[in-house]
């Protein structure tokens, strides 16, 4: 006769790292807020950590397979955020970087650059009023036209379609005749089509 008894087998207690504990929490942060987690913020033992341990860390995380959906993004000045690519896509989270950098000049350039080489397409003005970006809604226009006036973004062009809608391409990525063509299509031509 087998015997049906179950066994109780101890529960193996496990540890979590440093590292693990910080994906924990990153992902968290990733899920809820939809948001990077400054590394310089991070605390052990309710201190922060010194710059050293903080390259530490970062080198645990990014080692460490269980963290894989963990993503390091650094600012211009070095700073270093976490986000997990389960709840925060690459593109969003570039987004957020920029708006932490604090400088919209760049974050429209960078936000249309991207645009232009990735996808390939025109960005609208429109979409820059959105609250993500970080920008002031009521000074787009006003900021756009100071950006172009900038050596280093003169490859930021403006378009106007037929309707009046203003977009931004940049012409090292899309070359302006195409430009043109994409937003009459997105203002007129894929409305009029059946």
């Amino acid at each position: 006769m087998a015997d049906d008894t179950i066994q109780a087998m101890p529960a193996e207690v496990t540890q979590l790292t440093l590292a693990q504990e910080v994906a924990e929490l990153v992902r968290d942060q990733s899920k809820t807020e939809a948001s990077l987690t400054p590394i310089a913020s991070l605390e052990v033992d309710e201190k922060p950590l010194e710059a050293e341990d903080r390259e530490k860390l970062i080198q645990e995380v990014l080692a460490d397979p269980r963290c894989a959906d963990l993503r390091l993004l650094r600012s211009s000045a070095g700073a270093a955020y976490f986000y997990s690519s389960l709840h925060v896509s690459d593109s969003y989270a570039r987004i957020l970087l920029r708006v932490e950098e604090d400088n919209p000049y760049e974050t429209i350039a960078a936000t249309v650059r991207e645009e232009s080489e990735v996808y390939p397409r025109p960005t609208p003005i429109a979409a820059l009023r959105n609250h993500t970006f970080g920008l002031d809604p009521g000074r787009i226009e006003q900021l756009v036209l100071e950006l172009m006036q900038l050596e280093q973004y003169k490859d930021i062009k403006l378009i106007e379609a037929s309707t009046g809608a203003i977009y931004l391409h940049s012409d090292r990525f899309l070359d302006p005749d195409w430009a043109q063509s994409l937003v009459e299509w997105e203002e007129v031509g894929k409305n009029a089509s059946p």
